[in-house]
């Protein structure tokens, strides 16, 4: 019983329908090949849509985002002109940061986050605004009491600056609080079907070499609310085990792994562990610890190595068959060599093909 209920608690906490908006906005100086302001958009961590200052507006990247621009531009336009007016005051704000910072004069970046998350069943509302600077967290809204924190001691201006304004800071996390949840909901109704898909992932053993430890990869799923675990004998085991975060694929999927330092495990045990992707109670996938499966740096796993020397030996046999009924030493050589080259050439080529269409391509998120 005791059981039960712990697995209830963590499910809702862990699956409780919860979704997300965020925007990013960045400033930068010195850097050519960067664009002076950026700003994207993500609905549940995918992206939907981005700006650059060379732009004339934002693009829409999902194809239902694409729709609500083409077919329902009154609620698209008006939010996209704001983003592209947002550069002055986001430069005068990033102005107010780097105060009396003569490093920060000619080269610096500038990056605010705003995001919320609505939760479907409650509607209650969580959300934070904060600003950094070259990658250090600057200041940052508290969203109790309407009012800047420096986190940085460089802030403490911007910080005395910003709080001198009180409308300023109660719009500032209105923002938060009401518009952005009702941008979402809006982004979520015409963006329902895809939004609201799920998509099991490919689960994958993968180790660099026999003695390295062995990562569960699970690439591909959708929505970004999962976890995964490795269990010994049906429970989850905690020691020894290496909980990858989950990270953003380029196609809007995700990709979550967790690592197990097998080297204590005893050869008889291996049986004995599986690593479980989890979804629901009732949509798991479950992968047990089996050398024969697991994928090395070759791309391939012992099984589809075993299987490929195993044809390339027959097809040996078989050419060693026909040469001896060949009449003459040189045509039996050639016979055979030509044969060879041939099938390796096959195997060899399947194998480059493979790995290059085993490529992974990951965003890496913004700090928080």
């Amino acid at each position: 019983m005791f059981r039960f209920v712990v697995f209830i608690i963590f499910y809702e906490a862990t699956f409780s329908e919860k979704h997300s908006l965020t925007i990013h906005f960045m400033l930068s100086s010195g850097y050519p090949n960067i664009p002076e302001y950026i700003v994207y958009a993500a609905v549940d961590d995918v992206l939907m849509a981005y700006y650059d200052n060379k732009m004339k507006m934002p693009e829409p990247r999902q194809d239902w985002a694409r729709d609500l621009m083409e077919n329902d531009s009154q609620n698209w336009n008006p939010y996209a002109q704001e983003l592209v007016a947002y550069l002055p005051p986001f430069k005068e704000r990033g102005a107010i940061l780097r105060h009396n910072n003569q490093n920060l004069t000619k080269v610096y970046v500038v990056q605010q986050i705003m995001r919320c998350e609505l939760d479907n069943e409650t509607q209650k509302v969580e959300g934070y605004r904060n600003y950094s600077v070259n990658g250090e967290d600057f200041i940052k809204l508290d969203m109790d009491t309407a009012t800047w924190v420096a986190i940085n001691p460089q802030a403490q201006f911007a910080e005395k600056e910003w709080n001198s304004d009180r409308n300023y800071c109660k719009t500032q996390r209105d923002e938060i609080k009401i518009l952005l949840p009702d941008l979402l909901n809006k982004f979520h109704k015409h963006g329902n079907v895809f939004l609201h898909r799920k998509v099991l992932p490919s689960v994958s053993l993968l180790q660099k070499t026999p003695s390295s430890p062995v990562s569960c990869h699970a690439t591909g799923f959708y929505p970004k609310k999962a976890v995964m675990f490795w269990r010994k004998d049906e429970k989850k085991i905690n020691k020894d085990v290496d909980n990858g975060e989950i990270l953003p694929n380029c196609d809007g999927t995700f990709q979550i792994s967790a690592t197990l330092k097998n080297s204590a495990i005893l050869p008889e045990d291996w049986d004995r562990y599986d690593c479980v992707f989890l979804f629901s109670d009732e949509e798991k996938s479950i992968t047990k610890l089996d050398r024969t499966v697991i994928r090395t740096n070759s791309g391939k796993s012992t099984r589809d190595h075993s299987i490929l020397v195993t044809v390339f030996a027959i097809f040996i046999i078989f050419i060693m068959f026909i040469c001896c009924r060949i009449k003459g030493k040189s045509l039996k050589v050639n016979f055979m060599l030509f044969f060879i080259l041939r099938i390796e050439s096959i195997i060899f080529g399947a194998l480059v093909l493979e790995q290059q269409s085993n490529c992974s391509i990951t965003v890496p998120t913004g700090r928080r």
